[in-house]
């Protein structure tokens, strides 16, 4: 029986292992401690076994090293000849006699089978169930076998960081004095919380003291990778007999034995992804699998060649090599799983056969699998990161290269073309930032560019979600990475450009973003040409960015010869589709709704005819289509044809689907302009919480929702409650993202106006003031943000200085809205309005004065 190890830690479990076993509550016969190897699982039952013997609660106890059927046996068979008479030569009927012995006796046993690897290894040897006998069980496995006859499973798991922090103050304090808590900490975090590991790397550390090395010194060492071995001490601590890397080598090829050699594959892929979350779809993924089917090929010839006698060249013929050492200081293994079995067919690895592995690495404790389910739309593999540091240490240095570039293009493969999680999104992101951490060098070789697509997706991902900032950040440092690895023109680093120059956009810098845009298209069309999709997917994001800033007739320009030149290369491809569909968004922009609505219902017919009428792009497009319908006139039209898409939706793609989501949207303002605001607001009520959920807090379209319930609120009698919503919106958002967000820009203007809906113009008016100062010092008094602005200051302002003088502020700023955007600019025509309405005030109120003169004269 082991020693109790030097600074045991009596965590909680020693207290669960007491009193499942009497110490408190029901008596439980038989205890099964499972956890992946090194986590205490034999400590556990050891100290239970020495405290039982120090309080006198033992009259017998029999500790087997139950590796195997056999090694039962024989274990059996010794303590027959003990306790019962029996032959200790006879391994047939002695365990027999042993068992029976238990059964009957009126003598207080334990029995510890530690290190069980298969629960059929114990079929007819379970000790029997007695008032005065315990067994304790310690297995890698987590199979339901374990769980039945009343047999109980106790989970143990990693040390918590006090445990950890105390662990390595007690065995460094003497040796390494000068060790803070801060550096300790950190090893125990570098390190897992692993409990053998932290033992290890404590006696190491000991071992070390006097030439210097430090905790700092030893993290340094597991974050670049040295293998495992290297990382071990001179001698082991608490009568240990293996090594980390011995003992998870060991665990590996177990898992190989029951996976046909596909579960360190598997492992392999996911050493360079996040241990915390790994989506099972990167692991199905295409690459993945072809990877995955060609290792266990090369593991199974490379088996039967060792089996032959010939040697086994390669990274998987020296991590077998391996295995048989680390098997021989473990101890002999079942006669089941030492002898050669023939080679079996090693088959194409499908998507289910990688589901079926990863069950087989939870049930080894190698892995968490958490499959998905009614909470969770996706699996997730929980890996530890030593585990996969072992995992690592199986491949050969010529594999790292294209494994780090398969593992990127599987990444790449899982990601959805439209994210319907942000859960998912989020693990995708957190897995991309670990291969880019761990493999980074290894991607940017890449002649073909291919390996940085997931870099790339990750921060075409947080963009999209609304997180504007973080994903500007993210371009800016992967531009500056990839200027170290790859040449200024070449197109992976065009890309990233073109996504920063977008970023500036979306976060309201509209000077900086179209600059941006114009010099990467420039140096787009010299190194791909006019026609490439890079250069015209450039093209459209100048244009939208032209049309976001107010300046529609550029944007509607610009659209016009993306759509011409695809139209000739791919007249029905997705790219064409859109790019006409935001073509007649900015007509309908630019103050030509009937043209837009007529345009986009052409484009609807024809995107029915050339991807169905159920694809999400159509039901974008005829979405659209009853939008600008709405604004020519016809609001009853929308509410009809959005209610009629939202069913089709929610058939085709799912309630929680964004298309769907955002067609809830659309239905839901127009269901208020035809005057259902009750029911408006209701809804809007009901699509926030899943707008968070899917599309996270920051995505435009949430934050448009709170827009669209605060504006409702303030037309139905709830102004106060409206202007109150908005006024802590725009606190959130500008304290969150910078006051010259647009998200948060939008909130100060909706903000103002509520101020003033709810009977405080002069508030309103110096709200808007305030705003335009802001914008007007940043982009200039002609950026149309700036003149839009200061008209709806006037608008408030009102007649306050006399209606004179409000007819001149107004023929003022018609004239400099006219000289700027042109007379056909929405801008201008508001403006002109405004003036008109003004003047026809003033005309009134100079005839009622001549009135009011006249009839006093008379």
């Amino acid at each position: 029986m082991p020693a109790i190890a030097d600074a045991f830690q009596d965590r909680g479990l020693t207290e669960t292992v007491a009193d499942a076993a009497g110490g408190g509550g029901p008596v439980v016969l038989c205890q099964v401690l499972a956890g992946m190897g090194g986590v205490g699982k034999t400590q556990l039952a050891a100290h239970h076994a020495h405290s039982l013997l120090e309080a006198g609660s033992l009259d017998l106890l029999l500790w087997v090293t139950a590796s195997s059927r056999q090694a039962v046996r024989q274990a059996y068979t010794q303590a027959a000849a003990q306790v019962a008479g029996g032959d200790p030569a006879d391994f047939d009927a002695a365990p027999e006699l042993f068992l029976a012995w238990l059964s009957t006796t009126s003598k207080r046993w334990l029995v510890v089978l530690d290190d069980v690897q298969d629960a059929g290894d114990l079929a007819r040897l379970w000790p029997p169930r007695r008032a005065s006998g315990q067994v304790v069980v310690t297995t890698r496995r987590r199979d339901p076998l374990w769980f039945a006859d009343g047999r109980t499973q106790i989970e143990v798991g990693l040390f918590s960081p006090a445990e950890t922090l105390a662990y390595l103050r007690r065995r460094l304090r003497r040796w390494c004095p000068a060790e803070g808590d801060d550096e300790l900490a950190a090893l125990g975090e570098d390190l897992g919380r692993l409990p053998l590991a932290l033992a290890q790397a404590a006696s190491y550390l000991i071992d070390s003291a006097r030439s210097g090395m430090t905790s700092s010194h030893y993290r340094e060492m597991v974050r670049s990778r040295r293998p495992l071995a290297e990382l071990a001490p001179n001698q082991l601590p608490d009568d240990q007999t293996s090594t980390l890397a011995a003992v998870l080598a060991l665990s590996l090829e177990r898992a190989d034995l029951h996976s046909l050699g596909q579960a360190t594959p598997v492992l392999q892929l996911a050493s360079w992804l996040d241990p915390h979350g790994i989506p099972d779809r990167i692991l199905t993924a295409p690459s993945a699998r072809a990877f995955i089917a060609r290792q266990a090929r090369r593991a199974e010839a490379a088996e039967a060649a060792d089996a032959a006698g010939a040697s086994a060249p390669g990274a998987t013929g020296r991590r077998l090599l391996r295995f048989r050492k680390a098997r021989k200081t473990r101890g002999a293994h079942s006669a089941r799983s030492a002898r050669k079995a023939p080679p079996l067919p090693t088959p194409d690895v499908s998507a289910h056969r990688v589901a079926l592995v990863l069950e087989i690495l939870h049930r080894l404790s190698l892995a968490d699998h958490l499959p998905a389910g009614p909470d969770r739309s996706f699996g997730l593999l929980r890996v530890h990161a030593l585990v996969q540091h072992a995992a690592h240490d199986t491949l050969g240095t010529g594999l790292l290269t294209s494994l780090a570039r398969t593992t990127a293009f599987a990444v790449r493969e899982a990601w959805p073309a439209v994210e319907t999680s942000q859960a998912l999104a989020q693990a995708l992101r957190a897995c991309t930032a670990a291969l880019h951490r761990k493999a980074g060098p290894h991607l940017w070789a890449d002649p073909t560019g291919k390996a940085a697509g997931a870099l790339l997706r990750a921060g075409v991902s947080l963009a999209d979600s609304g997180q504007s900032a973080a994903a500007l950040q993210y371009f800016e440092q992967l531009g500056s990475e990839a200027g170290t690895h790859i040449g200024f023109q070449h197109p992976t680093l065009l890309t990233i450009r073109l996504e920063l120059a977008r970023c500036l956009g979306s976060m309201g810098d509209d000077p900086a973003a179209i600059r941006g845009l114009e010099d990467v298209l420039t140096d787009m069309r010299r190194v791909h040409g006019p026609d490439h999709p890079s250069t015209l997917a450039a093209q459209a994001a100048l244009a939208e960015q032209y049309g976001k800033a107010g300046d529609f007739a550029t944007a509607t320009r610009v659209y016009d010869v993306v759509a011409s030149h695809l139209s000739h290369t791919s007249p029905s491809g997705h790219d064409t589709i859109t790019s006409l569909a935001k073509l007649a968004h900015w007509q309908g922009e630019s103050g030509r709704p009937e043209a837009a609505a007529r345009a986009l219902r052409r484009l609807a017919g024809f995107s029915t005819a050339a991807l169905g009428e159920d694809a999400p792009q159509t039901l974008a497009v005829s979405a659209r289509a009853a939008h600008w319908l709405g604004h020519a006139g016809n609001p009853l039209s929308a509410v009809h044809t959005l209610g009629s898409l939202l069913v089709t939706s929610r058939l085709r793609l799912g309630e929680q689907h964004p298309y769907t989501l955002a067609l809830r949207l659309d239905h839901a303002h127009w269901m208020g302009v035809v005057g259902e605001v009750g029911w408006a607001i209701a809804e809007l009520e009901a699509l926030l919480p899943d707008m968070r959920r899917v599309l996270g807090d920051d995505h435009p379209d949430t934050v448009r929702v709170q827009f669209e319930h605060a504006h409702w609120l303030l037309g139905s009698g709830h102004d106060a409650d409206g202007a109150r919503m908005l006024s802590v919106l725009a606190t959130e958002l500008t304290a969150a993202l910078g006051a010259r967000h647009p998200h948060a820009f939008e909130a100060r203007r909706h903000s103002a106006h509520a101020v003033g809906v709810s009977g405080d113009p002069r508030g309103a008016a110096a709200a808007f003031r305030e705003l335009h100062l802001e914008w007007s010092t940043a982009l200039g008094e002609d950026h149309p943000r700036a003149l839009a602005l200061w008209q709806q200051f006037l608008r408030w302002q009102g007649e306050e200085s006399g209606l004179v003088d409000a007819v001149a502020d107004h023929l003022a700023h018609y004239a400099r809205v006219r000289r700027v955007l042109g007379m056909g600019h929405p801008l201008t025509t508001a403006a002109h309005t405004a003036l008109r309405d003004c003047q026809a005030r003033l005309n009134d109120e100079t005839k009622f004065v001549v009135l009011v003169v006249g009839r006093k004269a008379d």
